[in-house]
């Protein structure tokens, strides 16, 4: 499923909604089952206004990420509209602020796509982030900034330690 999945996302997306049906007309699934499988994982639920309330007063910050998550690549400007500039529409009241930044959905530059970061800029965000990792340096676009990981740092301290250890436990033989 996870392959099939990937396979869709850079489709056009009235070409990836037709193959979706398809493929859960295949499975004998109907979209209320999936709405239901959805919402009994916590993992696909979404915060409440709420939740979102509560967690901003202990200084966490929120942005943009569009409406329904599709591969922005595979949208044409009617579409990247109604996923970005909605998507700001609707998370100005529920958070009261300024200029937000945004995450691109799956965020490489092929999902992506030319034409998004132009959208996100126009519809007002502040800034935008890729999942291309790296750092930020001044002059970088702000609409296609690289996001920073930690894998590498995380690599360092721990397998840093093992390498270390052993090192010194084969000079010490």
């Amino acid at each position: 499923m996870k392959k099939a999945k990937a396979g869709l996302k850079p489709l056009p997306q009235l070409l990836w909604q037709e193959l979706h049906e398809d493929l859960l007309d295949q499975l004998a699934v109907s979209a209320e089952q999936v709405e239901a499988y959805a919402q009994g994982k916590e993992k696909f639920r979404k915060l409440s206004a709420a939740q979102v309330g509560e967690i901003r007063q202990l200084g966490w910050s929120f942005g943009g990420h569009t409406r329904t998550h599709p591969a922005l690549s595979s949208l044409d400007a009617a579409g990247l509209e109604q996923e970005v500039g909605r998507n700001l529409q609707e998370l100005r009241p529920l958070l009261g602020v300024g200029p937000l930044p945004f995450a691109f959905p799956y965020g490489s530059p092929a999902l992506v796509g030319e034409q998004a970061p132009v959208t996100v800029r126009e519809a007002g965000f502040r800034c935008a982030f890729t999942t291309s990792p790296g750092d930020i340096k001044p002059g970088d676009d702000l609409f296609q900034l690289k996001r920073y990981s930690d894998t590498a740092l995380v690599a360092e301290l721990t397998l840093g330690d093992v390498i270390q250890q052993n090192y010194a436990g084969a000079g010490a033989r």
